[in-house]
């Protein structure tokens, strides 16, 4: 049945998964900063810097995370549908790599665990939801 009406607060999680996926890309720009520099590409982390680029690294993920935990909150759910906090240990761990990663090339494996990690948060999301839904049905 299609409903014909939006779920604003579905625009929180959709916007952190955005959010990490941006991410996702300023990455691969912060790895290839010195190269796309030399061909003359104008990527954000050309314009800003390197330093500022991690600056806005953080910025995206810490928003994402934020973002998850309103929509739990603004959601009323109960504490078994904060599965996807889960999520929240390999992104973590994925900042505080980037935060001492001191060479660019040392970022590549970074990506995929920001990409795998971005994926298992709207599985876990999902899953949140799929229970809320249960139980409103049940």
């Amino acid at each position: 049945m299609i409903a014909k009406t939006i779920d604003w607060e579905l625009v929180l999680p959709a916007t952190a998964i955005g959010l990490l996926s941006v991410a996702v890309l300023n990455l691969n720009n912060m790895r290839d900063e010195a190269s796309d520099k030399k061909s003359g590409k104008n990527t954000i982390v050309v314009k800003i810097g390197g330093e500022k680029a991690r600056q806005y690294h953080y910025f995206l993920v810490f928003t994402a995370m934020l973002l998850t935990i309103c929509f739990g909150l603004v959601k009323d759910f109960e504490l078994d549908q904060y599965i996807f906090i889960a999520a929240f240990f390999p992104i973590a761990s994925h900042l505080l790599r980037v935060k001492k990663i001191k060479e660019a090339k040392d970022l590549d494996p970074e990506l995929k665990k920001l990409a795998l990690s971005t994926f298992l948060l709207s599985i876990l999301i999902s899953l949140s939801l799929i229970y809320f839904i249960s139980d409103l049905i049940v």
